[in-house]
This record gives C-alpha cells, structure tokens and sequence, in this order.
C-alpha cells in the first residue's frame, strides 16, 4: 500500500507529464531506476533527451518546492542518467529539467526550470 508521500508525488509526475507532453515533448521512460538513483521522467524535446526531476509538496510551509531539489539528489541523477545513456549510446543531446508542484489536485501551481544542472556542477534555479 503505498504512502499519502508516494501517492502525492506519484501524482505530481503524473501532472508534470500532461504538462511536458502538452508543449510537445514525448516521453521515453518513467521512473527509471538504478539502485538509490531514480529519474522520474525521461523526455524527448526536439531530438534532445531530458532528464526531468519533479518535486511536489502541497504547500510551501517548509520552505519552496523546488528548495527541496539539493545536489545530493543532483548527482544521484547524474548517476543514474550516466547509466541510461552507457544503455543508449545513440544519444547525442542531453538536459536537466526541474518541475515543481505546490498544491494539491484541482489547485496546484507548476514551475518548469530547463537546464538546471551546469558544469562544473551547480543548480541553475
């Protein structure tokens, strides 16, 4: 049985989905996971492959949504991007992406960050 936590942020990428493939990109994977590493949505946009990471909370009492993205989590997604792209090495173009979701359903607010991740490594927010 899964956590009220696990319901709201499986819904929230659920919300970050429709919003990605809403402005055209198409998804390739959900959820991809390599031991503690996960990338909750992996999209195409144009040709170019995006790594997406969304954050959901339904408020802001502890602080912004997207605050809650630190660079631990960071580079457990490089990690586990690094391996997606050993299993697909085609892949010429990639990026990071942010969605943050406050709210709940029916009343939510959405923010889209491109490229948060920069080289050498800092968050782009």
């Amino acid at each position: 049985m899964r956590t009220i936590r696990q319901r709201i942020g499986a819904w929230g990428e659920q919300e970050a989905e429709y919003y990605l493939r809403g402005k055209g990109y198409r998804n390739v994977a959900r959820n991809y996971r390599i031991g503690k590493a996960e990338i909750d949505r992996i999209m195409d946009d144009g040709g170019t492959c995006v790594f997406v990471e969304v954050k959901t909370r339904s408020s802001d009492a502890y602080g912004l949504t997207e605050t809650h993205f630190g660079k631990a989590q960071a580079l457990l997604l490089l990690d586990a991007a690094d391996k997606f792209l050993e299993e697909h090495p085609k892949i010429a173009e990639i990026r990071f992406d942010l969605v943050a979701i406050t709210g709940h359903k029916g009343s939510f607010r959405l923010k889209h960050w491109q490229d948060v991740l920069s080289f050498p490594f800092e968050l782009g927010l």
